[in-house]
C-alpha cells in the first residue's frame, strides 16, 4: 500500500536512523535501500535544509498534540514538501515517519 502512495515515505527510529523507505522516497533520493538503512538522514538530506529537519524532529518530539510539522526543501532542481510525522507506541516516541511530496509549480 505504500508503495501505490506515490509519496516518498521514510521510517526513522529515535536516533534519526533510516528504518525503511517506499519506493517513491528511494527514487527521489536517488538511492537503493540497502544504501540507505541504518543511515542517519541528516545525511541524506541537503545541507542548507539539515537544520530544518532537525527542528521539525524535535518539534513534533517534544509537543505531544503535535501531529506534523512541514517545511519546503529544492532536491535535486525539485521543489519537495517535507512533513515530519512523530511515530509513538502507546504514547511513547518510536521515531517519525517523513513523508516527502512533490509539489506543483
Amino acid at each position: 500500500v505504500v508503495d501505490c502512495l506515490g509519496v516518498g515515505i521514510v521510517v526513522i527510529d529515535t536516533d534519526t536512523r533510516i528504518m525503511n523507505a517506499n519506493t517513491a522516497a528511494l527514487d527521489t533520493l536517488g538511492k537503493t535501500l540497502s544504501e540507505i538503512l541504518n543511515c542517519p538522514i541528516l545525511n541524506l538530506f541537503p545541507p542548507n535544509r539539515s537544520s530544518e529537519l532537525l527542528a521539525a524532529l524535535k518539534h513534533t518530539s517534544r509537543e505531544p498534540d503535535v501531529t506534523h510539522s512541514a517545511f519546503m526543501v529544492d532536491w535535486n532542481g525539485r521543489t519537495l514538501r517535507a512533513v515530519v510525522s512523530p511515530l509513538r507506541l502507546e504514547r511513547s516516541p518510536a521515531g517519525w515517519v517523513v513523508a516527502l511530496e512533490g509539489v506543483m509549480e
